[in-house]
């Protein structure tokens, strides 16, 4: 194979292990999922007008939202880094939307006085059913947000302990469902989990209308699923760059080794040299004739008889300051010249160095000069 078809091999492939040090992987989110869930929700808000956007950046950066916005904050990691000023943040004026497993750590942060939930609502003994829902029972300042939202189903999760104060809007018999408290002049939603922003049940029952209402008011709508701006997407992103790191070094210290091997071991049978053609003689008279009629060409004579010397001392060590009849005669002395070429040889070199015009039979012993790669193939009956 051609060394630049290698080089273009081996440069490709660096350039596929290379490629992921510089590429940010894709965040989690059920934008890219079909149905689409929360990306249904998000264009929708955004036909409407309303200002919306995904959070993809730490919650110390809120503050330059403006004040009445609403984030949303979906299933966020464990542990989710910077969450301590949340409440600060809402107290301003601005709202939270939590969905989230109370196990999370995220609600220790937020620093509230917790107590066994007594949900209004007798319906059902337990939660976690995908086909039924919960009534929704709203009042005082949380009227309006549950204006024509009759049921709500979160089928994974629920709360058993709210924060002090809170109202519950949606519950079963010691569970809640949905649970909202004016904070400040902020307010918290919190839901036991993801499912209502999720593909599989954003349209069930009124789930899609309550989010609407909670959020409609608000001067910008901030979405973040999975706090995917964050920590995770920097870990992925280390971790991703890590893998690469790893698997190029792999790559180039295979590469090495099989250089290396390639330079000491001969892979396959040994590849078969093939005769150097020898030119036509009628040819080569007849374009050095032209070229010697030429203003300028004995100095070209000189030219190539001086790369001819180089080729001699690359291929058989004999050192270019030699004068051509003692190059010619060691020639002569390793038998790969017989004595009627080497003398043609040293007849012509010596007309070119006096500069008198050159006979056919000299310019036929320059093809012997001018067609040899160094490697002397004398023809048949040269050595004899």
């Amino acid at each position: 194979m051609k060394k630049r078809y290698v080089a273009l091999i081996v440069v490709a492939l660096l350039l596929m292990l290379l490629g992921p040090l510089f590429q940010k992987p894709a965040a989690p989110t059920s934008f890219a999922a079909n149905p689409p869930g929360a990306k249904a929700f998000f264009l929708f808000l955004s036909q409407v007008g309303t200002p919306v956007e995904q959070w993809l950046y730490p919650f110390k950066d809120l503050v330059r939202a403006p004040q009445g916005s609403v984030l949303i904050l979906a299933a966020p990691i464990t542990p989710v880094a910077g969450h301590q000023g949340l409440l600060d943040w809402v107290r301003k004026g601005n709202t939270l939307v939590l969905l989230d497993d109370q196990k999370n750590s995220i609600f220790d942060a937020l620093d509230l006085e917790w107590k066994a939930a007594e949900g209004r609502q007798l319906l059902m003994q337990a939660a976690g059913f995908a086909d039924q829902g919960v009534p929704v029972n709203c009042s005082g300042e949380f009227n309006s947000i549950c204006e024509g939202v009759r049921l709500i189903s979160t089928p994974l999760g629920h709360f058993e302990t709210v924060p002090a104060g809170a109202q519950i809007l949606a519950g079963t018999t010691g569970n809640a469902l949905a649970v909202g408290m004016a904070l400040d002049r902020g307010k918290l939603f919190a839901f036991p989990g993801p499912e209502p922003l999720l593909n599989s049940n954003i349209d069930k029952f009124d789930n899609l209308r309550l989010l609407f209402q909670i959020v409609s008011s608000g001067k910008r709508i901030l979405i973040d699923e999975f706090h995917h701006g964050f920590t995770a997407p920097v870990a992925a992103e280390n971790a991703a760059r890590w893998d690469s790191i790893l698997m190029l070094s792999g790559y180039l210290t295979l590469l090495l080794v099989l250089a290396a091997l390639s330079r000491s071991v001969r892979f396959g049978p040994p590849t078969p040299e093939l005769p150097a053609p020898h030119s036509s003689s009628v040819q080569f008279t007849q374009a050095l004739g032209l070229l010697y009629a030429e203003n300028g060409a004995q100095d070209m004579l000189k030219y190539y008889r001086a790369a001819w010397r180089s080729r001699l001392q690359r291929a058989f060590g004999i050192p270019t300051s030699l004068a051509h009849s003692s190059a010619v005669e060691e020639l002569l002395h390793r038998r790969l010249l017989n004595a009627a070429s080497a003398a043609a040889i040293i007849r012509t070199s010596k007309a070119i160095d006096a500069g008198a015009p050159l006979e056919a039979s000299q310019l036929q012993a320059l093809e012997r000069i001018f067609t040899s790669s160094g490697e002397i193939n004398a023809r048949p009956g040269d050595h004899q």
